[in-house]
């Protein structure tokens, strides 16, 4: 075996993932490369021209865009730009261990008894451990038993290519996990292809490594690696082919840009490539202008409907910082489209698409809140009228009764005396019906006004019913 003096094939290897390598456990590669990736950005950054990202962003940080934990955990296409081929053998440590990969090696591995089981994992651990001669040996026992498993050929193509540093070993190994992938994933088949396409290339072989990335693209069209490494292919071959690739990535990636322009193979096409970037900046801000008129209408008709609400209620309740924050985030993406750079562009869309809709909804369901608050607070007080007149109804009838006896005596003598002198019986009715007379038209007063609130209210709650299905 040849020592693997970090002579990697195919590119230069950063200084940011000079600490990445196998031999560690996949949580703790995971957690390094995500810190890695994030110092790979600012190195790239810091040597980019403004058209690709602005000193401005660069000093306000660009973690945002390194590759998180979860995109990490997926491989090579959940780091996309932030992949190097020095990292093959730890991100294929993490394919591995993929849910995608090990729903596949279920079926890989069903043949096998308990022993077999065992080796396989056995074989897997001693690679992950750095012990490559005791992997180098369970893997060839394996494939006796299991001939077609190809996470296995990736495993010894990886082996022979980074530590044995054989490249012919390599590449058979590679071929043949590309013959048993096909049968079971398209993103693997593409992973093997990908490797022979670099084997070919650094070979000689370009138009054979071609034919393997354009097979490889076809396949798995989201992978980015195959199309990155066709875009350098095309650089001299076919400018515009890969001016064309260049921009699938950056719609996939806008990392790309970074990287791309870190790479001297581009230099050839750099102007061509800041038109297009110039092209993409001016589409994307036309594209957040007119998101921004639709959400500075939205923003004014939902303000428009709380004015409404103010003149309704007869005071200001909402609270205005809802509304603020909608408008800090507004005033972000301005100052943002202001630098006309590829990654201030996008973190404006980003911002559109996030920030600004999500400070909006927050808006809205306040204005809804309050509104709501108010029917509630309406609806209360005509709980409030109505109990009250129930109130002084049970009052009244209480001091009726409580009053009752000297009431029955008193009009009794009234009734009688009245009797006495007029001996009419009509006299002594209507006598006896005045003060009952009089509360009943108290009451019956008191009742028409309570009403005329109640009958106000509900016009105010209307009103503000329909203020609210305007929101």
């Amino acid at each position: 075996m040849v020592e693997n003096k970090n002579a990697w094939f195919f590119e230069e290897r950063s200084q940011c993932y000079e600490k990445i390598d196998i031999g560690k456990d996949v949580k703790a590669q995971v957690r390094l490369l995500a810190e890695a990736t994030r110092e790979l950005l600012l190195s790239q950054a810091t040597l980019a021209n403004k058209v690709v990202v602005s000193h401005d962003r660069i000093i306000e940080g660009l973690d945002y865009l390194a590759s998180g934990i979860e995109d990490i955990r997926e491989g090579m296409n959940g780091l996309k730009a932030a992949f190097e081929f020095s990292l093959s053998e730890v991100v294929w440590q993490i394919e591995r261990n993929t849910r995608q990969l090990q729903d596949i090696l279920k079926t890989l591995v069903f043949h096998l008894d308990t022993k077999g089981k065992d080796k396989r994992k056995r074989a897997d651990a001693y690679y992950d451990n750095a012990k490559i001669d005791q992997a180098e040996e369970d893997f060839l026992a394996l494939l006796e038993l299991s001939e077609h498993d190809f996470p296995i050929y990736i495993s010894m193509g990886m082996i022979y290519l980074f530590q044995d540093q054989d490249v012919e070993e390599a590449l058979y190994y590679f071929d043949m996990a590309l013959t048993y992938a096909r049968q079971k994933s398209k993103y693997y088949a593409s992973f093997a292809l990908l490797y022979k396409a670099m084997i070919l290339r650094d070979n000689g072989s370009v138009a054979s490594a071609r034919e393997c990335l354009e097979e490889a693209i076809e396949l798995s069209p989201d992978f980015c690696e195959p199309r990155y490494q066709m875009s350098l292919l095309e650089v001299k071959a076919d400018k515009k082919r890969a001016i064309s690739l260049v921009a699938d990535l950056l719609e996939i990636d806008i990392r790309y840009a970074l990287k791309i322009e870190n790479e001297p193979t581009f230099l050839p096409i750099r102007k061509d490539l800041y038109e297009l970037y110039n092209n993409r900046i001016t589409t994307q801000s036309e594209a957040i202008q007119s998101q921004n008129g639709s959400i500075l209408a939205e923003i004014q008709r939902i303000t428009e409907q709380i004015e409404i609400y103010y003149t309704v209620m007869g005071e200001r309740t909402v609270q205005p910082e809802s509304e603020a924050e909608v408008h800090k985030a507004i005033q972000r993406v301005s100052e943002l489209m202001e630098r006309k750079s590829l990654i201030d562009l996008y973190t404006a869309s980003r911002i559109m698409s996030t920030e600004v809709p999500r400070t909006t909804r927050k808006f809205k369901e306040a204005a809804y809140q309050h509104i709501s608050e108010g029917i509630d607070q309406c609806n209360k007080e005509k709980y409030k009228i109505r109990m009250e007149h129930s109130q002084q109804e049970d009052a009244g009838l209480l001091k009726f009764i409580r009053e009752g006896k000297n009431g029955v005596l008193t009009y009794s003598l009234i009734y009688m005396a009245t009797f006495v002198m007029f001996r009419s019986l009509l006299a002594s009715v209507l006598v006896a019906a005045v003060p009952f007379s009089i509360s009943w038209f108290a009451q019956y007063r008191y009742h028409v006004y309570q009403q005329s609130l109640i009958k106000n209210i509900d016009g105010k709650i209307e009103k503000l019913v329909a203020i609210r299905s305007n929101l």
